[in-house]
């Protein structure tokens, strides 16, 4: 039987021991309140059922229960965690054996160098939880944030946006097949992913500088669908675009360069056969097209 709690409240010190749920819940959403670490680790402890928890703008958490707390929760297969600006620890998520998707969004002060994510993850999010600029404007620890991955070997889809830290453990993806990286311009990667590390089709960036620090050239070749978000464009992009061999798919998504023309380096890319141009109220249209066999396009 599905059962969900939505909780919007102010919990104290002597009401941590009324926080009783039933066992059988399923989904446990928890926001804008004073909720503590105590707190919540005996609120989801016996939450043995819990397939789905979100955490929500609580400004007083600073870690997720230990390893002895959420190792009952042995069905969770979803956890999202937002806006939560003092998390500075994912405590023992390492425990959550059977967590599937994890998406961790505006939490700038969290530092997960020394947590291992469960090796169980297909999805990850990770939004704007080491972002320079946010970081700056909390004024909450100015850390140098390292995000290891190297245990994730089911992960399918991996999206980083607004993250300036270390990225590590690539090379282990290897069932990797969608990734997205957009704000980050300060990411420091400890080696590119190699042909061998994943079956990465689909990309969206916003600098394709990008997919040369992140990507060797044998993975650049191999992906399928790429999507460029306000795209700003220099002659260093003409290497990554000849690299492209097999794309298929091609979408601008905004168009920021100074240029009014698509790249002549495109011309090349003959195995394309579906382009998409949506918000390029700039950009002109030669007739680079011709020499593809393009399906269908969209302006």
């Amino acid at each position: 039987m599905f059962m969900s709690c939505h909780m919007e409240t102010m919990f104290y010190k002597n009401e941590v021991s009324k926080l009783v749920l039933p066992s059988s819940l399923t989904h446990l959403k928890i926001s804008l309140c004073s909720i503590t670490d105590d707190a919540l680790s005996t609120c989801i402890q016996c939450l043995v059922s819990l397939s789905i928890l979100e955490l929500s703008l609580i400004q007083t958490i600073t870690s997720l229960p230990p390893k002895e707390v959420l190792c009952s929760l042995k069905h969770l297969k979803s956890l999202t965690i937002k806006g939560c600006f003092l998390l500075s620890s994912l405590g023992g998520i390492g425990a959550l054996t059977s967590l599937i998707e994890l998406q961790l969004e505006n939490c700038p002060n969290l530092n997960i160098s020394d947590d291992s994510l469960p090796s169980s993850l297909e999805i990850l999010d990770f939004y704007y939880c080491s972002n320079a600029a946010v970081i700056h404007a909390l004024n909450v620890s100015d850390v140098i944030h390292t995000l290891d991955v190297g245990n994730l070997s089911l992960l399918r889809k991996l999206n980083l946006i607004g993250c300036d830290g270390h990225l590590e453990g690539l090379n282990s993806l290897t069932a990797l097949c969608n990734l997205s990286v957009l704000h980050c311009p300060a990411i420091n990667l400890s080696s590119p992913m190699d042909k061998y590390a994943c079956a990465l089709k689909h990309v969206f960036v916003d600098d394709l500088k990008l997919l040369k620090l992140i990507l060797s050239n044998e993975t650049i070749s191999s992906i399928d669908y790429l999507s460029i978000i306000d795209f700003e464009g220099d002659s260093s992009d003409d290497e990554v675009f000849k690299s492209l061999t097999s794309l298929k798919y091609l979408i601008f998504h905004g168009w920021k360069s100074q240029t009014t023309h698509l790249p002549k380096s495109l011309k090349d890319l003959a195995s394309v056969n579906y382009m998409s141009l949506v918000d390029c109220p700039t950009l002109t249209y030669p007739g680079i097209f011709v020499s593809w066999k393009l399906e269908a396009v969209q302006l």
